[in-house]
């Protein structure tokens, strides 16, 4: 099955959203709208595993969500950060070299 993830209208309750270099590829409003449905579908204590391209990335620009660290930590509010780990570097992707930069995001949600 396909589906657009910016049409989502719930997630089910979980202990853990593992979401892998997908979200970054949504516009902002469905970005902010899958934001909002995986922070509601969280349990308490749940944790929240997440890359996301940052606005260096060499792919910021196109069309996407691509945000500072400024803006990744305000994604994180309410959130007890385990582990934030912010990468530049020059290496290739598919269609060549490449300037990555991309944001690993370990948290749990807070009682």
């Amino acid at each position: 099955m396909i589906a657009d993830l910016g049409s989502l209208e719930q997630l089910p309750a979980a202990d853990l959203v593992l979401s892998c270099a997908t979200l970054s590829f949504l516009a902002p409003e469905p970005f902010a709208h899958v934001w909002s449905l995986v922070r509601e579908s969280l349990v308490s204590d749940g944790v929240l595993a997440a890359d996301l391209f940052g606005d260096c990335d060499d792919w910021a620009g196109t069309e996407g969500t691509y945000p500072s660290r400024a803006q990744v930590e305000a994604l994180l509010e309410g959130f007890e950060v385990l582990d934030l780990v912010e990468e530049e570097r020059d290496s290739r992707s598919f269609s060549g070299p490449k300037h990555w930069n991309t944001f690993q995001v370990l948290a749990r949600r807070q009682s």
